[in-house]
């Protein structure tokens, strides 16, 4: 038990779980349902002396070992990622403990991962905010009325497309198919310039990480529209996730 001890103080009586870097819980603390458990046996061994015989029922007991468990989550395509603290860390700062004074305590307000969980979930997936919170943060500090007239309309590319999940077979057909559904845009202003804009994250970039995610194949397979009649992928909107499309 003494080897088990806090190791950073010698006054402290709380149990280190030097594997996830958590003190003891409340119930892992097992010394009172052992009493518990032992006291129960004596009275029904002294009630009944042929139930000294019988099989001890089997304790289900929060352990540093079941603490530790390997957690695994369920991606969007299926595929499962273990969560888990790096113990590399605890190790690290008990090295450092042994020639300076460290509070335990303080250390574990933090997570021990090698990155800070502000800016990573546990399965290593990065910690963004909703681009929609961000605009109405704008929108509130700006005070502005709708324009009278529309005289330019700027047409997220990628957006777009996926408006269109009934496309002609054909790339050329395709491409014909969406220009005439921009022009179809009903405005009171005849001379309107229509803008289809598709913009293109190079890598590597912070979207890499969503962009894997989202697809289970290769991203950087070659991919090349060589010809007006050749035949669109049947998946397209896969094919609009691979970096090669534009």
């Amino acid at each position: 038990m003494e080897n088990c001890i806090n190791p950073f103080s010698s006054e402290a009586q709380d149990l280190v779980n030097i594997s996830t870097g958590k003190l003891l819980l409340k119930k892992q603390h097992v010394k009172s349902t052992g009493e518990k458990m032992r006291d129960e046996f004596i009275q029904n061994c002294c009630n009944d002396p042929k139930s000294f015989e019988i099989p001890i029922p089997h304790q289900k007991l929060h352990t540093f070992a079941s603490e530790g468990v390997r957690i695994k989550k369920t991606r969007t395509d299926g595929k499962l990622q273990e969560l888990r603290i790096e113990r590399d860390l605890f190790v690290g700062i008990l090295a450092i403990a042994s020639e300076e004074k460290v509070d335990i305590r303080n250390v574990l307000e933090y997570p021990f991962t090698t990155v800070p969980l502000c800016f990573r979930h546990l399965d290593g997936q990065m910690n963004k905010t909703n681009k929609a919170k961000l605009f109405k943060i704008l929108e509130y500090r700006v005070n502005h009325q709708p324009p009278t007239t529309i005289d330019v309309v700027i047409i997220d590319g990628f957006f777009f497309l996926h408006l269109c999940p009934y496309l002609p077979s054909s790339f050329g057909k395709s491409s014909r198919h969406i220009l005439q559904r921009i022009c179809a845009f009903r405005v009171k202003t005849i001379h309107l310039i229509r803008d289809l804009i598709f913009d293109r994250a190079t890598s590597p970039s912070i979207k890499d990480m969503e962009r894997d995610k989202r697809t289970d194949s290769d991203r950087d397979v070659p991919f090349k529209i060589a010809e007006d009649n050749q035949l669109r992928p049947i998946e397209f909107i896969k094919a609009l996730r691979n970096n090669n499309f534009m």
